[in-house]
């Protein structure tokens, strides 16, 4: 009974270890979007990040009754996954909100040239464009 009890532990054991750096995978892949301004992928690794957070509380859930007390090599190495998952995942997030803020500075811009516009030309005259500098 004992060691069918050990065999579940290690079970969960590396289950939360394979999620976790699949979470780590879809963080540097999250970084990368961010790099490149993919914001639909963005999203998307985000729900799928998402997916994988909600798995792993099962998984702690499950090993609740269960707290391994001789395998300590599994759970340090995932700890240390999660440590840098969530260091990672925390510069995402200050990429993100900077790039956010930049957006926000550049759709407060073309509204700017909007206003330009409808003083110059009459609030009447459509707008033929509005361009949005990369260089700022």
């Amino acid at each position: 009974m004992e060691d069918s009890n050990n065999d579940e532990i290690v079970a969960l054991a590396t289950r939360k270890k394979e999620l976790i750096q699949a979470f780590l995978e879809l963080t540097q892949a999250q970084a990368e979007a961010i790099r490149t301004e993919n914001f639909d992928s963005i999203l998307n690794l985000i729900n799928q990040k998402q997916n994988i957070i909600e798995q792993v509380n099962l998984l702690d859930l499950e090993s609740l009754n269960h707290i391994p007390a001789d395998d300590q090599d599994l759970v340090r190495q995932t700890k240390e996954l999660m440590a840098v998952a969530i260091v990672l995942d925390h510069e995402n997030i200050q990429a993100l909100q900077q790039n956010r803020d930049l957006m926000f500075e550049k759709l407060k811009a073309a509204k700017q040239n909007t206003k330009v516009h409808s003083i110059y030309r009459g609030a009447g005259q459509p707008i033929e464009g509005v361009f949005l500098d990369k260089r700022k």
